[in-house]
């Protein structure tokens, strides 16, 4: 019953909506956990751990719940449920690395990488358009298995002989000249970088652009920037094809994993602990509603919340990043402001130790009436600037992935260094500095 009365105390800030009187003859349950964390990452580490730790109380996978605003949100969640090897099902569509636009950028970037992947040319070549027709490609099948070469390079011979000529010759010719192209910019450019220019230069993200279904269209193009987010953390294109490769492989017992959903498809579900990760600003309530709609959209966002949050029959956890990464760095989130729409008895702020892995548990009595991130004051002394003149030997560094370090050795020359760095949790690592996406500590 928790989920049920802390949902009405934020639907009863919408102006049009019904009265409702909701009892029960037991108490009202336990408060609404509120999380503050410092990025999407360290959401998803905590909620793993989180599962993890109730599972050995005596809890079901099944018992769990994450419920996101957009599909797009899974990504890291579904990583780290891998890396610790917690089944997980996505309840009312598919895996990220499973969807259409998903499958359909790897493709592309499959074959820049390996352009003796016939999969991946089947997949692509006529995706967008380029009037390449079925007994065209027929043609190229043909003509791979008379001279034991790969469809990308009977193509290229093809289009040499004269053998295809028109539409389908122009829109081959293209496709093939692209992929050379971003073949020769694979080695210098970072991963995320080159998929974005992929996406852009052969069409897709116009073609999702012009779709009629824009709604659709939408969410697949947040499906596709999330997808290219997930590529900065990797140092090359067959870095992350291979951790894709893992994710993928992996399969799921659906009748015991952790459900995976978005709260347009929790309706009608509850679950015992429910996650609602993501309660920020621009994410809950999303932005594009509050664009399109304004205070009616601001409504419906709410009646949203209201969803989710009574999907949780026993205990309903927010959380929500001070940070997240965006475009090579990290972009400041705001708190939802519907967290200012509880009264304060029926919350509990748990504030989170950072650093390698965290010490979770330890409940603040306090409650914030601001926007400002809760996290602010911590970030305060990690320096944007990335410089890399300014990080020398005993330089202060923090990273991402590896949390807190110092720098022990460089080598190298401006540009190319190679930095040794001794991680307070992670131990010594040695990076790319070019790569690294390094911040330095002032303080």
């Amino acid at each position: 019953l928790s989920g049920w009365v802390h949902g009405l105390l934020v639907l009863s800030h919408n102006t049009e909506r019904h009265d409702k009187t909701l009892w029960t003859q037991g108490d009202k349950g336990l408060p609404v956990e509120i999380h503050p964390l410092f990025d999407e990452r360290d959401e998803a580490r905590f909620i793993a751990t989180d599962i993890e730790k109730n599972l050995k109380e005596g809890h079901a996978y099944s018992d769990f719940a994450l419920l996101m605003r957009t599909a797009a949100q899974t990504r890291p969640f579904e990583e780290r449920f891998v890396q610790m090897g917690l089944p997980y099902q996505v309840l009312g569509g598919q895996r990220f690395y499973e969807r259409k636009e998903i499958r359909d950028a790897l493709a592309y970037l499959r074959l820049v990488s390996t352009p003796a992947d016939d999969l991946a040319f089947e997949r692509i070549h006529n995706l967008p358009r380029r009037g390449i027709g079925e007994s065209t490609y027929e043609q190229l099948r043909t003509e791979a298995a008379r001279r034991s070469l790969s469809l990308f390079d009977a193509t290229r011979s093809t289009l040499n002989d004269g053998l295809i000529s028109g539409k389908a010759a122009n829109g081959l010719r293209q496709l093939c000249d692209l992929v050379d192209g971003w073949r020769l910019l694979m080695p210098a450019w970072a991963p995320d970088q080159l998929m974005e220019k992929i996406l852009e230069e052969s069409g897709y993200v116009a073609m999702l652009r012009d779709d009629k279904n824009q709604e659709e269209a939408k969410g697949r193009l947040d499906n596709l920037k999330e997808l290219v987010r997930a590529m900065q953390e990797y140092p090359d294109v067959p870095a992350f094809l291979e951790h894709v490769a893992l994710v993928m492989d992996v399969d799921a017992d659906e009748s015991n994993a952790v459900k995976l959903m978005t709260v347009h498809g929790a309706k009608g579900l509850e679950f015992d602990t429910v996650f609602i990760p993501g309660f920020e600003d621009g994410l809950f309530p999303h932005q594009r509603a509050l664009d399109d709609t304004g205070e009616k959209g601001l409504e419906e966002e709410r009646r949203l919340a209201y969803v989710a949050i009574t999907r949780g029959r026993r205990r309903v956890v927010l959380s929500y990043a001070s940070s997240r990464r965006l475009y090579g760095g990290y972009m400041p989130s705001t708190p939802s402001r519907f967290l200012q729409e509880f009264p304060d008895d029926s919350i509990r702020y748990v504030q989170s130790q950072r650093g390698g892995d965290r010490a979770w548990g330890t409940a603040g009595s306090w409650a914030p009436k601001t926007n400002e991130p809760l996290l602010a004051a911590e970030l305060a002394h990690v320096s944007d600037d990335d410089d890399g003149d300014d990080v020398n030997l005993g330089t202060r560094v923090f990273h991402e992935k590896f949390g807190y370090g110092r720098v022990k050795g460089i080598e190298g020359q401006p540009g190319t260094r190679k930095l040794l760095i001794a991680f307070e949790k992670a131990g010594e690592k040695k990076l790319v500095e070019s790569m690294a996406n390094l911040r330095k500590v002032t303080s």
